[in-house]
């Protein structure tokens, strides 16, 4: 297991030991150091993740942030901010299925963003495009699937690829 301090060929965007925009990450189980993953977001640098799988399709990445209280963040959603999209990227032979997050304490997944892998959380899970409605709307997608165990999974204009097993 490793953070991502110790992943200083990853690249990134310097916003922070667990913000993930601008890496290319290669498999592996990623621990946060801050108890929370962060892509993109308020005051910070719009970016998107690359998971390389270096050829490899049995690749596997796991996401875990601090028991109880980690969450995810990505990109943002209006109205009252511009909304942000950030993409996380898979090359190499990486695949959805292969990603997993656990965010205990949520996820918000931001206007336009795709996002890949399973979300596991206790908490409430958000994947929404705010304003406009089909077909104009920026559509958020997750390619994987989202599983709140004690809440909702809301979307608001999105769009759920549940990967091929």
């Amino acid at each position: 297991m490793a953070n991502l301090a110790q992943c200083p060929s990853c690249g990134g965007a310097g916003d922070g030991a667990d913000e993930l925009a601008g890496r290319t990450l290669p498999p592996g189980v990623y621990l946060s150091a801050t108890g929370t993953f962060d892509i993109g977001g308020a005051g910070r640098a719009a970016a998107n993740l690359t998971l390389d799988a270096g050829g490899d399709p049995d690749a596997i990445w796991i996401f875990q942030t601090t028991p109880g209280t980690g969450t995810l963040n990505v990109g943002l959603t209006g109205p009252s901010t511009p909304a942000v999209p950030i993409q996380v990227h898979l090359v190499g032979g990486a695949q959805a299925r292969n990603v997993f997050w656990y965010v205990p304490a949520g996820a918000t997944i931001g206007t336009g963003s795709t996002v890949v892998g399973t979300l596991l959380s206790n908490a409430a899970i958000t994947m929404s495009t705010t304003g406009g409605s089909t077909p104009t709307a920026v559509v958020t997608t997750l390619n994987g699937r989202a599983i709140a165990l004690s809440a909702a999974v809301t979307m608001t204009n999105a769009v759920i690829n549940v990967p091929a097993q």
